[in-house]
């Protein structure tokens, strides 16, 4: 298997372990040293570092949104990156829907997801925590 194969493989098994909310699988597909980026504007957001930090960043996930669905995913190889492009839908803790286009960048290395840098758009979710 190429290397950007390898790459695309993990960023699948990660999207959909996310989905599936089997975090232990998710976990499998990251660097003991990831960085994980949600921008901090968001009342779940921050950077974690390593392993447990994101291992905590998902189980304090659902106190603020659903997991939710992902559509339309499109993955673009750029060698030890992958860029995802797709469009989120899910609800807050408290009921409200909310949609968002995202783009999110993984850095891999050795097979493994050593950043991640989530970009949506903040204000679209946001207004669902005000409603």
């Amino acid at each position: 298997m190429e290397m950007s194969d390898e790459h695309i493989l993990a960023v699948r098994t990660l999207y959909a372990a996310f989905e599936q909310e089997d975090d232990e699988a998710l976990l499998e597909t990251l660097s003991a040293e990831v960085e994980w980026y949600v921008p901090e504007v968001l009342p779940y957001g921050g950077t974690f570092h390593g392993v447990e930090q994101v291992r905590d960043y998902l189980d304090s996930l659902s106190s603020f949104v659903e997991r939710g669905t992902l559509d339309s995913i499109r993955m673009i190889d750029a060698g030890d990156h992958v860029v995802v492009l797709g469009h989120w839908s899910s609800r807050t803790a408290s009921g409200t829907e909310f949609d968002s286009r995202f783009a999110n960048i993984f850095e891999l290395r050795d097979g493994k997801i050593a950043r991640l840098d989530t970009h949506l758009d903040t204000a679209r979710v946001l207004h669902a925590f005000e409603g």
